[in-house]
Formats: C-alpha cells, structure tokens, sequence
C-alpha cells in the first residue's frame, strides 16, 4: 500500500468553440476596411502619439494609435524615470490620474471612456447598455534611446453618423486633454466592406 494516493483523474477539457464577445474585440475572423485617419494626436520633446488608422468592421471600429519615446540628451536616470511611466502607460504615475487616458463623444454627444465594458459588479458577459471603449493591445519595444508603442481602441458597436471626436491625455508624460476629430459618416458604409477571412 502506498502512502500517496492515486491523483485524481484530469477534468474534461471542453473543446467547443467559444462564442465571441463583440463589445470585447473585434471579429477575428473578418478583414476589415479603412477609414484614411492619420494624424499627430500630441507631442513633447520625448514623447509622441499618432492616431494611424481605423478600422472598420461588421460591428465595430478599431482606432489605431502608435506611441513613441525618444531619449535625445537625457541622461541615464532621466531617462529611466521617463521610461518607466511610458512603459507602463496603463497605471502610471503615483496618482491614476496621472495615467495614459482615452475616450471618444459621438455624433450624437454621447461620451465614452475607455477601459472594460462593464461596471463595478457587472461582468464581461453582459453587453453595455449603448457604446463601449476597450483598449487592447499595448504592445511595443525599445532600447536604450527609444521605445516604441501600440494601443487598439475598440469601439462598439458603429457609432452614428456625424463627428468622432477622439480625447487623451497623459499627464505622467506631460501631455494635457488633447482632442482630434474624425467624420465617422462613412463608417456604415465601410463596415458593409468588411469581408470574412473565409467566403
């Protein structure tokens, strides 16, 4: 008789494909069409930030931004203290005020801010009562004079014809409320555009 037990047997792996989350990302099995949004959103001796594309999908439309940081004369410790914060742009700063922010007011004025879908309490399974703004993404790379950035914005589902009026601020990287202003009246006809992966 031995003295450890037999291990229990492994729970059954479930294999069955799991329903997406379309407030959450978007499809990924969908090629989606541009919208030919490209401009500087901020910039300070170090840092900048760039709205490069967006994309439109079935349901949804993924901002596009590209973050950058450049070290020029700073020395060693300067610029370890300035990379820190940009690296870990979500919570960065001693105050969460002080973090990497977005949000976007619609066509029809209503406002937006990112982060989960879902409030205090709720969870990711129930679908927001209007629009939401999930940043996914965040990758990136550097070296010791530069470091490099990306963030997905997804907004869901299309938003209504009109004004798309994008907002940021970064106060940890010395950037205040910035606003940059996109004609999301096409993004309907786009979203027809979207093509699967897959006919």
């Amino acid at each position: 008789m031995s003295f450890f037990p037999p291990d229990a047997d492994p729970p059954q792996y479930d294999d069955s494909p799991r329903d997406r989350t379309p407030w959450w990302n978007p499809p990924s099995d969908e090629i989606p069409a541009f919208y030919p949004a490209v401009e500087r959103l901020a910039f300070t001796e170090h840092v900048s930030i760039a709205l490069v594309g967006a994309a439109v999908y079935s349901d949804g439309v993924e901002l596009q931004i590209e973050r950058r940081l450049r070290r020029g004369d700073l020395d060693a410790d300067e610029w370890q203290k300035l990379a820190g914060p940009f690296m870990e742009h979500w919570h960065s700063g001693a105050s969460p005020a002080a973090r990497l922010r977005y949000g976007v007011v619609l066509g029809n004025a209503e406002k937006i801010l990112d982060g989960p879908p879902f409030g205090p309490g709720g969870d990711a399974t129930t679908p927001p009562a209007d629009f939401s703004l999930v940043r996914r993404g965040g990758g990136g790379g550097g070296d010791n004079h530069s470091y490099a950035a990306n963030d997905q914005l997804w907004l869901w589902p299309i938003p209504p014809a009109g004004t798309l009026e994008l907002v940021l601020q970064w106060p940890a990287m010395g950037i205040g409320e910035t606003h940059a202003f996109l004609d999301a009246t096409s993004f309907r006809e786009l979203a027809q555009q979207a093509q699967p992966f897959w006919p």
